[in-house]
């Protein structure tokens, strides 16, 4: 309390009785958190600015930047803030709420129940997005089907006039749309959905497709991202934007960071797909990237995918086998739990010198550098918690300076060009190195 006084705020909610300087006020309530969103709440009642609620397994904040990007270009518009998106992010999004803006975009996870249902109440939203519902946060939420009950709260919190926008090609997004009492817009390839993707063809540094009568060209790759961008298409059309507007908005995105960011270290090219994964996205991360053009070798860099209770191991083993059968170059992982991953991959045919465990982040960014050539390519996929995108950090400073590093995300990576020196001994870390193979005894 005494550090929100010093910074100027002049009201502090607090839940006990405390002592207050001259001249400042303390209100005491039962819950600190709850009053946040009960006067969230109240706030978002004074603002009419439209409200869309997105959430889902994937793809919530990349969905979120794509629709604000384009809503920002009709009226003033609101977000949430990189990922504010829990009991405490989504009342600071909705105080950002101005009275003259039109818009809030504001996204919404969760990793228990009754937290959507929580927030939906607080931001009241006329527009619901599900992404999609995929086996995440199991952990809290148990199962996929305790996942779909979960998400499906934002759509029951819609208002009889509301839409809602789900995942046509999503089995659990198409049963939350059919028992809905609000209008029900989906997105998707398959035939039955209203707005849907036909087309679509992947580059190294774009994807096109086709919706709604229009071309439009994402300078971004993958086709999770066509998802992302149809679900943004059919809640803009929805308000009323213009489709021309809509594709001229899309062709200039910038993705959030480390989000399939792309980062050229001279000639080494790393996909930074590490802001989070789960089985679906990592899934989807690897087939985007084995049908990428490379000149090197494809290097596939796996963290932990955390919170996946007692199906952990069953789902890193997995992803191991769809490794294996990808048959990339080499694969390395990082974490207690990969350590299933690469037993999967091992068990599965791929050999064992072309898998290499390292127990954490900090070892693999010691040791990775060694194991990488001047043309290859590399795929990072990891859940937050790992922090993988300190292996970009290494490389980069393994480089020598003035080599040119590059990225098409939104945001640049802060960390490169520091002064690193590299010691005599490659034969030891070689060594090292072999301490880490798979099935051997380290």
């Amino acid at each position: 309390m005494a550090d929100a006084f010093n910074c100027g705020a002049s009201v502090a909610i607090v839940s006990r009785p405390v002592t207050v300087p001259r001249g400042k006020t303390a209100i005491v309530v039962a819950d600190t958190l709850g009053a946040l969103g009960d006067f969230a709440a109240w706030y978002r009642r004074q603002m009419r600015a439209v409200v869309i609620g997105i959430t889902g397994s994937n793809g919530k904040t990349t969905t979120k930047e794509m629709l604000a990007a384009i809503l920002a270009a009709e009226a003033p518009t609101v977000k949430s803030p990189e990922s504010f998106n829990n009991a405490i992010g989504v009342p600071r999004t909705l105080f950002r709420i101005e009275p003259d803006d039109r818009y809030a975009v504001v996204e919404m996870g969760t990793s228990a129940p009754g937290e959507i249902a929580r927030l939906a109440s607080i931001a009241r939203p006329h527009v619901g997005v599900i992404t999609n519902v995929a086996p995440t946060h199991l952990e809290g939420l148990g199962n996929i089907k305790g996942v779909a009950i979960e998400k499906g709260r934002l759509i029951e919190a819609l208002p009889p006039e509301g839409t809602a926008v789900v995942n046509a090609d999503n089995h659990w997004c198409r049963e939350i749309a059919e028992r809905t009492a609000t209008q029900a817009i989906t997105f998707g390839m398959e035939e039955n959905a209203d707005v849907r993707a036909t087309n679509i063809h992947s580059a190294a540094a774009h994807t096109r497709f086709e919706a709604l009568g229009k071309r439009f060209v994402l300078p971004v790759i993958g086709r999770h991202n066509v998802y992302n961008a149809l679900a943004a298409i059919a809640v803009a059309a929805k308000l009323g934007l213009s489709l021309d507007l809509i594709r001229d908005r899309l062709s200039t995105f910038k993705p959030p960071p480390m989000r399939m960011q792309r980062v050229g270290i001279g000639g080494i090219t790393i996909f930074n797909d590490a802001y989070n994964a789960n089985f679906e996205s990592t899934l989807a991360a690897l087939r985007e990237y084995a049908a990428l053009p490379v000149r090197g070798r494809r290097v596939v860099v796996c963290g932990d995918m955390l919170e996946l209770g007692d199906q952990s191991q069953a789902i890193h083993r997995e992803v191991g086998r769809r490794v294996a059968a990808a048959d990339f170059d080499l694969l390395v992982t990082v974490g207690q739990e990969t350590q299933a991953l690469a037993m999967g991959a091992a068990d599965n045919g791929m050999p064992h010198d072309r898998v290499v465990q390292f127990p954490d982040t900090k070892t693999a960014a010691e040791l990775l550098p060694w194991l990488i050539g001047s043309t290859d390519t590399i795929l990072l996929k990891a859940s937050r918690g790992m922090k993988l995108e300190g292996i970009v950090e290494a490389i980069a400073n393994w480089e020598p300076a003035g080599t040119p590093v590059t990225t098409d995300a939104a945001e640049t990576y802060h960390a490169f060009r520091a002064t690193v020196t590299q010691e005599n001994g490659n034969v030891a870390t070689t060594q090292r190195q072999s301490d880490y193979l798979v099935g051997d005894s380290a």
